[in-house]
């Protein structure tokens, strides 16, 4: 798994030792399924979203599966929870006039004003998540072929197509733009003193270039693979290739652009027919 991931589990984990610890659980065998469900009742109350919570969830029963497995105990009591029902969420979309809007806003003075904009077509034109933008390596491109060789979850490799215009654009800051790099030589993306930029920076880099362009939904770096996503559909890409090109394991995770397109429709609809009321 990522580091992310490890991470993410490790926190969950941590939280309910935090809470075993209080309730004077000090053996694993003493715990059952209400102590489990005592906790995740408490992860509710903190506010998390139901996607939140299975994902807690999940971090816990791997400890059982894994308790059972090594023979730690005999029986998982984390089998008789429930995960929590989750809604379909449809994602935040830009239009392109958006995406060139805050491409606009950036600054002729800012020094690493043609870095952003690769940023933004890299996370737009490949529709790359924000730790893939981080991690993207020189050597990851394939520039006669125009491909870009992407390591994503789980380590899994996919190609995304690289447009003239993205591969214009990323040759302009590669050979013009990018810093002196100090150790990190093949890493793409790169800070003004010559480090990989980290995924923090690469948030705030979309967030403040959202700001200076007026848009008020809430934009993060996964807007732009969403966006990515959104207008391949609506160009008339197959949801197969859409899917190869996001890296999704699971073609439904890909659907939900589907919902977007027919939720987007039905708004349509719905403004032609209250004008025809008018």
């Amino acid at each position: 798994m990522s580091q992310n991931t490890i991470e993410a589990y490790s926190n969950d984990l941590s939280r309910f030792y935090a809470q075993l610890e209080s309730d004077k659980l000090e053996n694993i065998s003493l715990i059952n399924f209400l102590d489990i469900e005592s906790f995740m009742t408490q992860e509710s109350k903190r506010g998390l979203s139901p996607r939140s919570l299975n994902r807690v969830l999940s971090s816990i029963k791997s400890l059982f599966k894994f308790c059972v497995r090594e023979e730690l105990l005999e029986i998982d009591p984390s089998e008789q929870i429930e995960s929590a029902k989750q809604g379909r969420k449809i994602p935040v979309v830009l239009t392109t006039q958006e995406i060139d809007k805050m491409v606009a806003s950036i600054r002729p003075e800012d020094e690493q004003g043609f870095r952003n904009q690769a940023i933004i077509e890299t996370l737009y034109g490949c529709g790359l998540r924000i730790s893939e933008l981080v991690n993207l390596r020189l050597s990851d491109i394939d520039w006669k072929e125009e491909f870009v060789h992407v390591k994503g979850k789980g380590n899994k490799a996919r190609l995304v197509p690289l447009s003239v215009y993205n591969k214009t654009i990323l040759q302009e800051y590669l050979q013009h733009h990018r810093p002196v790099p100090k150790n990190s030589k093949d890493t793409v993306f790169l800070n003004r003193r010559g480090n990989p930029m980290t995924r923090q920076m690469a948030f705030l880099v979309v967030k403040q270039l959202c700001d200076r362009a007026s848009i008020t939904k809430n934009v993060s770096p996964h807007t732009l693979r969403h966006s990515f996503a959104t207008h391949l559909l609506q160009g008339g890409a197959g949801l197969e290739a859409i899917q190869e090109m996001l890296g999704h394991e699971n073609i439904i995770t890909t659907e939900i652009y589907v919902h977007l397109e027919t939720s987007d429709l039905r708004k349509t609809m719905n403004l032609l027919s209250t004008r025809h009321l008018k």
